[in-house]
């Protein structure tokens, strides 16, 4: 009996934590509000509310300190929050597209690359999704042989994904969202790079911190049926 009171105990006082944490969010809501209008507000989860907030908020705390500190690590929580969404937006809904063209013909594997295993085998469930399949499944890069300059060819099943769903502009859209990921890179460098500390940081680190919520508000925007979905689901 004992064992069991302490399992149920420990499960109470998890349950009790989300709560704490969802009242958070809504008292913090105002200064989200700073940054999405309400309707994008209304869709975002609470996780990545409070990726979002936790990153504003350690930046505002480590500004307002007279200590030398790494200002990288308000950047951690709202790049969590971006590969959350891309989560949701790639390995949730895109992998279902997938599947139901899977059903009526053969794909070319180079096309779903980010969707197989190290056998080369289509994976039927996903529980989580590297960065770099993230960009494979959206696009790729190629260099103009005339030039040496750089373009994105968008993945042709991904823009079937995006026009099925009435993406205005798809292919603008892709390319947009691989070069932000991409730039994506850099910015996690920034956060692990060993010289981040000094004060000369403290604008790039706000300057990141806004492209990333402008980038945010970009893929909730243009993916808005999805993040609909989902929340109709959870009401279900």
């Amino acid at each position: 009996q004992y064992e069991t009171l302490k399992f149920i105990n420990t499960h109470i006082k998890k349950c009790e934590e989300q709560i704490n944490k969802t009242k958070d969010i809504k008292y913090s809501e105002d200064k989200l509000l700073n940054y999405f209008d309400k309707e994008i507000l209304e869709l975002i989860s609470n996780d990545n509310k409070i990726y979002i907030l936790t990153s504003l908020n350690i930046y505002e705390y480590m500004k307002t300190t007279e200590m030398t500190m790494d200002y990288s690590a308000a950047l951690m929580p709202i790049l969590k929050a971006i590969e959350n969404i891309m989560f949701e937006i790639l390995a949730i809904n895109y992998h279902s597209f997938i599947v139901e063209v899977l059903e009526q013909k053969q794909i070319d594997k180079r096309d779903i690359k980010g969707f197989l295993n190290k056998d080369n085998e289509f994976i039927t469930e996903i529980d989580k999704l590297e960065y770099g399949k993230i960009l494979s499944l959206i696009g790729r890069k190629s260099i103009n042989f005339y030039d040496g300059t750089s373009f994105i060819i968008p993945n042709r099943y991904f823009t079937e994904f995006c026009n099925k769903n009435n993406i205005i502009n798809s292919k603008s859209v892709i390319i947009k969202i691989y070069n932000e990921l991409d730039k994506l890179k850099d910015k996690r460098n920034l956060v692990a790079h060993k010289n981040r500390v000094y004060e000369d940081c403290v604008k790039e680190c706000y300057d990141i911190l806004l492209d990333n919520i402008k980038f945010i508000n970009y893929l909730y925007t243009n993916f808005k049926f999805i993040f609909e979905n989902n929340k109709n689901d959870i009401k279900d």
